[in-house]
């Protein structure tokens, strides 16, 4: 009996330990739930800033590509965005497809060249299309001629840049 007692006693500690290191399983849910939340409230505060009489386009708009934001782990990020932003700023995605289509095809998959390839199918319907494929193709395509590491970022400040010029433009067409 007296030598089952440290068996014991290291049992009760390994419980008590596991026991602990739930704990952490428990912070990071919280901090999941914590990031969905400010991620809805910061949904919820775009949506505030549509225009009074948007159309359903112009909200899922604003809904569907908030601001992107740098990630503090991954150095460049913001430069990756910023870049992005700037790559396709003032363009349409057509434009953007044709400038950086020479760099980005030999990098592109054969089934995402195939969707590029019909962009300007995709462009026509962007002024009804609420996931802007057109946008979202034409930020592949400038994404694809990034560094790996940065590739998301670069899409991500190309296809805001494209969606909010594509807003600009139903804007002055809702006040015409």
């Amino acid at each position: 009996m007296r030598q089952s007692a440290p068996l014991l006693a290291l049992a009760a500690i390994l419980l008590l330990a596991a026991g602990c290191g739930q704990g952490g399983t428990d912070s990071t849910h919280l901090e999941e739930a914590a990031a969905r939340r400010a991620e809805e409230r910061e949904r919820r505060e775009l949506a505030t800033r549509v225009p009074n009489g948007a159309s359903h386009l112009l909200r899922a708009l604003y809904a569907s590509f908030p601001p992107p934001k740098p990630d503090p782990i991954v150095r460049g990020s913001a430069r990756g965005i910023g870049a992005g932003k700037r790559a396709c700023a003032e363009r349409t995605p057509l434009q953007v497809k044709r400038r950086y289509w020479a760099a980005a095809a030999p990098r592109l998959l054969a089934a995402q060249r195939r969707l590029v390839e019909r962009l300007g199918r995709y462009e026509r319907l962007s002024s009804r299309d609420r996931s802007f494929a057109a946008g979202q193709l034409a930020a592949t395509v400038y994404a694809a001629t990034l560094p790996e590491a940065l590739a998301r970022y670069g899409f991500q400040g190309c296809v805001y840049a494209l969606a909010r010029r594509l807003e600009r433009r139903l804007e002055a067409t809702r006040h015409r």
